[in-house]
């Protein structure tokens, strides 16, 4: 056996040995970006549906705006699944004068793309003055 046969089974050997750990890193990295962006989308979700329930002055009606929206700007994304938004408006104490703030929440249970690594649910809440 020649020493250049030697080598390469050596060679192989090496690879296959590193070969999971390169993947279970590839696929970890895949699931953080593919997190990141569910994560950022949940943001502009969130963020729209307040803003318009915020512009629409009207407290009786926000909160279920807020909802439609944030599920409206969602699903224009074109990201996977639903997510929950729960809204409200509250009264605040705002340096000795009471403001109403609408408010939403949006969850979203992680639907990992590999699952080699647990990601928190995905959430997000903005608040705004009516």
């Amino acid at each position: 056996m020649s020493r250049i046969t030697r080598r390469r089974g050596s060679q192989a050997v090496e690879f296959a040995l590193a070969l999971p750990l390169l993947l279970t890193v590839l696929a970890g990295t895949v699931d953080a970006g593919y997190f990141f962006h569910l994560q950022l989308g949940m943001v502009s979700a969130v963020k729209e549906g307040v803003l318009a329930a915020a512009a629409s002055g009207d407290a009786q009606t926000a909160p279920g705006l807020a909802q439609g929206v944030a599920a409206d700007v969602w699903e224009e994304c074109g990201l996977p699944g639903t997510v929950v938004v729960t809204s409200g408006t509250d009264v605040v104490n705002a340096g000795g004068a009471s403001v109403t703030v609408v408010w939403a929440q949006g969850t979203m249970a992680f639907p990992a793309l590999v699952g080699f690594v647990p990601m928190p649910e995905l959430q997000h809440r903005a608040v705004m003055a009516l």
